[in-house]
This record gives C-alpha cells, structure tokens and sequence, in this order.
C-alpha cells in the first residue's frame, strides 16, 4: 500500500513541474520567440523596403540620364537594378531599356541581342516588353547583321507574338527573303501578304514587288501580269507609276518597242528620275532605229 502512495506523490510532483514548466514557456518564453520573429521579419521588411526604394529612385536617375544623353551612366543605373534585384517590379524593364541603349546609342549589338534574349527568357509575363524586344530581335538581325534568313524566322516568331501591324512584319519577312536573294520565298511572303491582310495600305508595293522578282527572275509572263496589275488596281499609287516604269523594261526585253515606249513617254511629268527616265527613252529609241535599219 505504502508503495502505491510514493508512486502517487511521484507521480503528482513530475506533474506539477510539467505544469510549472510550460506556464513559465506562456508567460516567458513564448513573448521571447514572438518578440524576436517580429523583430526579425519587421526589419526584413525595412531592408527590403529601403532596397526597393532605392532601386526605384535609381530607376528614375536613369530616365534623366537618358534624357541628359548620358547614356553610360544611365545603362550603369539600370543594370545595377536587375543585378541587384531580379525580382524587383521594374527588373524587366530595367533590363529592356539596357538592350534598348546598347543598341539605339552604342551599336553593342551582339550584347543587346543577348540582353532581349534574357529578357525573353527570365520575364515571359512582362508580354509587351517580350513582344517588343522580338521585333528588336529581328531588326538587330536584319538590319544591323545582315542576317537575312534569321531576320525572317525572328520576324516569324514575332508574328506568333501577336505584334502590333502584322502586315508590316509579313512584309519584313518578305523583303529579307528578297535581301537575300531568296527570291521565291520572297514570292510567297509578298503572297502572304496579300492574301492575309487585303485591307493593308502596303499591297501596292507588295504587288510591285512580285512584278518586280518575277522579273529579276526572267519570268517575263508572270512580270507584266503583276505590273498590270498593280497599275490596275492602284492608279493612284506610286507604285503603279513604278510598275509602268518596270513593265516598259520587260517590254523592251521582249522587243517589244512601241509600247515599252509609249510606257516611258507617258511617264513625263510623273516620274520622279526625269534624268533617267530622258536617258531611258533616248536608248529605246536609238534601238527602234537600229531595228529599222535593219
């Protein structure tokens, strides 16, 4: 029986000091822990708060810069920003406005090509500036490096982006093909064009151009059949001042004189190289001479 009580005693003195020990935990040590995850994530909070502003007040020492022309010092401002921070709001953009000063002030374009690729690749949800920074893309390839098949496939890629003015990116894509001498894709691409967009202000020249490879070519039939029909379709178009200007020369090619020449005469007054224009009627002529004589 006396065992049965010592064990009961004991029992009840571990108890009381559990009880003791987790009352002092709720009145001391639980205020301690909370007192420090508050000191700890409020001064988290302040640092990050203190490095967004600064980052942001940077970001607005950059715009001036680029304002004051100071392009160096602006680039420097913006790349500390995504360096320091890519997760910062205006990290993407940051990083947009450096490729956009390396390539419209500095001609760094193998560095700005890299940087709107990265720009692509680590913020896809900043959509215009991915967008927009494809069509730099291209440019840089097209116009800077002479890469004219890449332009087109960037170009390509831009299209399926969604850009702004598709058929004036489905003529970029065009006109590299005919940079390139790839003069049936070029073809095709001018086709596109017209067939997927027949409201744009740009089917004249695309017309124009057609007549124009086909004739390059050698392709005389295909050649007066588009710059008949660029003269018929758009009268008013300088392109179809240009399209009876290339369709004397297929004539001419084809020695086909009177009309090739009576093309030319009525070019006068329109025309805007009236030197080579004289000069080209004058040879014609010589050549109906010479044909006559014989």
């Amino acid at each position: 029986m006396m065992d049965i009580r010592k064990l009961q005693k004991k029992l009840l003195k571990e108890e009381l000091k559990r009880s003791r020990q987790k009352s002092f935990f709720w009145r001391r040590g639980l205020p301690g822990i909370l007192l420090v995850l508050v000191l700890f994530f409020g001064g988290l909070l302040y640092t990050t708060n203190r490095l967004e502003s600064s980052l942001e007040e940077n970001f607005s020492k950059a715009g001036m810069a680029v304002g004051a022309r100071d392009y160096q010092q602006a680039l420097d401002y913006y790349e500390g920003i995504y360096r320091r921070n890519p997760t910062f709001h205006l990290a993407g953009q940051a990083l947009y406005q450096s490729a956009e000063i390396k390539n419209l002030y500095q001609k760094r374009y193998p560095e700005a090509l890299l940087d709107y690729l990265s720009l692509q690749q680590k913020y896809p949800e900043e959509y215009t500036l991915v967008r927009n920074a494809q069509l730099r893309i291209a440019e840089i390839y097209k116009n800077r490096q002479r890469d004219y098949l890449h332009a087109a496939a960037e170009y390509r890629k831009a299209l399926d982006l969604g850009v702004e003015n598709p058929d004036r990116i489905q003529y970029e894509i065009a006109d590299s093909y005919f940079r390139q001498e790839a003069y049936k894709q070029a073809v095709e691409a001018f086709a596109e064009l017209q067939r997927n967009y027949p409201q744009s202000p740009l089917l004249a020249e695309a017309g124009y151009r057609v007549a124009t490879v086909y004739s390059l070519l050698g392709e005389s039939e295909a050649a007066i059949e588009n710059f008949r029909e660029v003269m018929g379709r758009w009268p008013t178009s300088p392109y179809a001042i240009e399209a009876r200007f290339g369709l004397a020369a297929v004539l001419e090619e084809r020695d086909n004189f009177a009309e090739a020449l009576s093309l030319l005469h009525s070019l006068r007054g329109e025309y805007s190289n009236a030197d080579a224009l004289n000069k080209k009627i004058e040879m014609l002529e010589l050549r109906m001479k010479k044909k006559q004589r014989r």
